[in-house]
């Protein structure tokens, strides 16, 4: 056991090394390229090692592969190669060794086409931390959802060595994927504290639409407490949909406003994110109808998408009606605001929760019953 009183996850605490790798890199939200790069390498050099063989490595990596630069990287040529097979401060490995040199390659291309490979890789989750709520180390996955998603895009991509389970432990070294145990110190530590958009300025911006004749829906978060005529919840973003024909107005408003382009993997000319300094964000999803209300571009809305009514600090808005809102939640997996605005709106507008989020609010309820127990045991 480290001679601390922090208590942390049960694999970091019987190794100095160890110890203070998780306390001060593992888990915390990394978003520089450089580094989001060299964890990518070190990553890749653990698949059928231990972590701690690595990590006892690290610095004989760092001086091997000129510190992860990755123009430097990109360029190495045969001889550089065969000077890396013979340096016995790193993992030998030829099919490793060949496949940094070529993430390094494809990780500029990225870079090119996203404007940094942060943008891209945070892209997967619009930026924010998936926060799982692990008790025991045996609850940890190997792979997830997102790990196959993300593994699947960067082999698209020609990235080598980007595995399902090697992408999980990926996230998990960058802060995508918070799985310190939530008994660890460093399991609130590292959430990264969430930037809210206020009613008022939401308010503030919807007019501006308004004042040049823009129709807009909100959907998302907001539209959910539009829904039930208060805020439940902070929100970080403002999601609004409209016809693909107001974008440049829209655009232009929001530029003027300080609002500047937000790369994402998803990025499209119907999808995309404006942001300002203030960590604002403006979700766009826009869409074009035919005279029959046949949906002929971009984000797939029908006409009854967009038939709800409701209030934000006064403000009457459109929005998707509550039996949509839920029903556009259930295409993908969700995360705890999510689960949130589905059971709120279910709860107010009488609509049978689904499975999927039925089963979590069970769990959910059955920790709070024990919780409460224990607390009158306490009592007594």
């Amino acid at each position: 056991m480290i001679g601390d009183e922090q208590m942390r996850c049960s694999w970091a605490d019987n190794d100095e090394k160890m110890a203070k790798y998780h306390d001060e890199i593992w888990g915390k939200p990394e978003h520089d390229d450089q580094r989001l790069f060299a964890k990518l390498c070190l990553d890749l050099m653990q698949a059928g090692l231990s972590w701690r063989t690595i990590l006892y490595k690290q610095e004989g990596f760092e001086r091997a592969f000129d510190g992860f630069d990755i123009e430097t990287i990109a360029r190495y040529d045969e001889a550089k190669f065969d000077k890396l097979m013979q340096d016995a401060g790193i993992i030998r490995n030829r099919l490793k060794i060949r496949a940094i040199i070529n993430n390094a390659q494809r990780t500029l291309e990225v870079q090119g086409e996203f404007g940094s490979f942060d943008a891209y890789i945070w892209g997967f989750t619009q930026g924010e931390v998936v926060k799982n709520q692990q008790k025991a180390l045996e609850e940890i996955p190997a792979s997830s959802a997102l790990s196959d998603a993300v593994s699947k895009d960067l082999k698209k991509r020609g990235f080598k060595f980007v595995g399902t389970t090697i992408i999980y432990a990926y996230l998990q070294a960058i802060g995508i994927v918070n799985d310190h145990l939530t008994s660890c110190f460093c399991y609130e530590k590292y959430l990264e504290p969430e930037t809210e958009i206020p009613a008022v300025e939401v308010v503030r911006l919807l007019k501006l639409f308004e004042e040049d004749n823009i129709r807009v829906h909100i959907d998302g978060g907001w539209g959910v407490d539009a829904l039930l005529g208060e805020q439940t919840r902070k929100h970080s973003d403002l999601d609004i949909s409209l016809q693909h024909r107001f974008v440049p107005k829209v655009r232009k408003i929001l530029e003027d406003q300080g609002f500047k382009d937000v790369l994402r993997s998803d990025t499209s000319e119907y999808n995309f994110v404006l942001g300002n300094d203030q960590g604002h964000q403006i979700n766009i999803h826009s869409y074009t109808f035919d005279s029959e209300g046949n949906n002929i571009f971009g984000i797939a809305y029908e006409p009854r998408h967009l038939t709800g009514q409701g209030v934000i600090n006064g403000y009457h808005i459109e929005c998707p009606p509550p039996d949509v809102a839920v029903e556009f939640r259930l295409g993908y997996e969700p995360g705890e605001k999510d689960h949130h605005d589905v059971r709120v709106l279910c709860e107010r507008f009488n609509i049978p929760l689904p499975e999927k989020f039925w089963r979590a609010t069970e769990a959910q309820c059955l920790l709070i019953e024990t919780e409460r127990t224990l607390a009158s045991l306490m009592v007594q």
